[in-house]
Order: structure tokens, then C-alpha cells, then sequence
């Protein structure tokens, strides 16, 4: 066995934002977000939206106080707060009432962005608002959306379990974060929300794709499907599984510093040094994964291969 060790700097801290919708008398338990479901069979496309208005239902205050709100007054028909993960971050959650007030739910949000999705700092500023089922979630989203983002709020709204069969929860909240990823990454002169970041349009040539019409950049209705903002954030749902789905990777794991809690570690078990370079870096799987990964980099990464010593 080749563990990759791949070192990068990125940072995180902690935040907390606002939320209020209808109280619901019954109450169900919360579905857990579990990191493991990311590579299981999303064997249906599914649409979501990106509503350039304010969060209805979520009073908006001069930022950088949004981002402090949600923990300090929770409205009627909401409970939650900030959750601490095992490594130290913390992800704002707040959980429509009609499911049944069990903190392990929201802390497995926590749990799921902190340690099983590649991020930065902009986590801190995400508001995580879990809805009812899909009625309540297309109310605010609109159409067929399974969920949504609003960029101006940083604010992510979500069902509370898996709202279709073949969409698993985990895969519409990787999605969700995508965005919010791209809404703070700057493409200039185009929105990163609608184009995708830098690296990964460049790769994708999004603006010659944009003049052939095969693109529609920030799309969200006729042309959703060739929209790459769209696009952008399905690659990172994906990214993980770029590497893990890649013949004689065993499993993915990522770290954080505790010393030094800028830095990440992406351990990686190999069957060898060839199957990481033969069958992952020669491929174009490093190229999505590398254009969909690039914007967390403070600096180029480094990489190295260690084997196991025995005794």
C-alpha cells in the first residue's frame, strides 16, 4: 500500500447567520448526513435554483452581523445553532421544527462540511436552512428545485431527507456547496456563480462555448442543463469521487492541522505509486479534479508517496 500525502493551505473559522418559516405540529426525525453516501448512486438528474433576491423569511442585516444572527435569536418554527465538528470548525445549521429537535442531526451536518467536502474560510459565512419536504423547500425555491442558494445571503436551503428516490440528500447538499464556492471565487469579468471559477471554465471552455451557444452562462430555466455555473457545482460534488472512483485508490481521507489549522492534508491509499500516477495523474480525472480543487490552494500543493513500515 502508497498513502499520498498531499499538503495544501487553505483556511477555515466559524460564523452563524438567520432563518424562519412555518411551525409544523408533527415532527419526524432529521435524516443524518453521512459522508460515505457522497459516492452512492445519484441515478437521476435533479434541478435546483439560484435565486438572485434576498432568503424570504430570513431578514437580512448588514453583513458581516448576517453571519453572526442565527446563533443568537432563532425565529418561531426553528431550532438548531452552531455545531463544532471533530476538527475544531464550526457550520451554522438551523432545522425547520416540523423535524424532531435531536442536536445529533445538525451536528452531522457539521460534521459532513467540515470534514468530508474540500473547503476554505467560506464556510464560515454559509447559513444552512433545513426545510420541511420538498413542498416547503419549492415553495422558496420555485419550480422543481430540490433545493437552492441564495448568493446576496450565503444562505442554503435544503430538504431534510433524501426527496426523491435515486438523489441522495448528500449529493443535493455537495451541490448547494459548489455554488457557494463559486460565489466566492472571483472569474473576472464574469461572475464565478453563473461561469464557474477561473481554472475550471478555462479548462471547460466556457467563453468559446458561450459564443457557440453551448453554454448559457447563469441559465437557470430553458438552458439549465448546458448552464456552467451549474456545471461548476456538480464537478464538485464529484470532485471527491474523482480520486476514490479511480482504479487502486482504497479510500480518501482529509485532514486538518491542529497546530497549524491552515493546512490540509489529503491522505490518499494507493495499491502503488503506479496506480496513483499511471491510472489517476495521467487521466483526465486529475484534470476535472485539479480545475474543481484549484481555487482552495493558497499555493501549489505538495506531494509525496509513504509506505506503511511494518512493526
Amino acid at each position: 500500500m502508497v498513502v499520498t500525502g498531499f499538503v495544501v493551505a487553505g483556511a477555515t473559522s466559524a460564523a452563524s447567520p438567520s432563518a424562519a418559516l412555518s411551525l409544523t405540529t408533527d415532527t419526524h426525525p432529521l435524516q443524518r448526513l453521512v459522508a460515505s453516501r457522497l459516492g452512492d448512486g445519484l441515478t437521476r438528474p435533479f434541478r435546483d435554483t439560484i435565486p438572485r433576491t434576498p432568503a424570504p423569511h430570513f431578514p437580512r442585516t448588514p453583513a458581516p452581523h448576517y453571519s453572526r444572527l442565527l446563533s443568537v435569536v432563532f425565529p418561531p418554527g426553528y431550532w438548531g445553532g452552531t455545531y463544532t465538528a471533530s476538527n475544531g470548525e464550526n457550520v451554522t445549521v438551523a432545522v425547520s421544527d416540523y423535524y424532531l429537535q435531536d442536536p445529533a442531526g445538525p451536528q452531522s451536518y457539521a460534521e459532513f462540511f467540515a470534514t468530508a467536502l474540500i473547503h476554505g474560510p467560506e464556510l464560515a459565512q454559509l447559513a444552512v436552512v433545513v426545510v420541511e419536504p420538498l413542498s416547503a423547500v419549492q415553495q422558496d425555491c420555485g419550480g422543481n428545485a430540490l433545493a437552492c442558494y441564495y448568493p446576496s445571503d450565503q444562505l442554503m436551503l435544503v430538504p431534510g431527507e433524501d426527496p426523491q428516490a435515486g438523489v441522495p440528500l448528500e449529493s443535493i447538499v455537495a451541490h448547494e456547496y459548489g455554488h457557494h464556492v463559486a460565489n466566492h471565487n472571483v472569474n473576472t469579468p464574469w461572475a464565478a456563480i453563473d461561469w464557474g471559477t477561473k481554472r475550471w471554465a478555462s479548462y471547460e471552455n466556457i467563453c468559446t462555448r458561450t459564443l457557440q451557444h453551448t453554454a448559457y452562462p447563469g441559465d437557470e430555466a430553458e438552458n439549465y442543463t448546458l448552464n456552467p455555473g451549474e456545471a461548476f457545482a456538480d464537478t464538485y460534488r464529484k470532485v471527491r469521487h474523482e480520486v476514490a472512483e479511480t482504479e487502486g485508490c482504497r479510500s480518501v481521507r482529509l485532514t486538518r492541522g491542529v497546530e497549524s489549522p491552515s493546512r490540509f492534508v489529503l491522505l490518499v491509499d494507493w495499491d502503488s505509486v503506479e496506480a496513483h500516477e499511471g491510472n489517476f495523474r495521467a487521466s483526465d480525472r486529475f484534470a476535472r479534479w485539479r480545475a474543481a480543487i484549484g481555487p482552495h490552494f493558497a499555493r501549489p500543493p505538495q506531494v509525496e508517496h509513504y509506505v506503511d513500515i511494518d512493526g
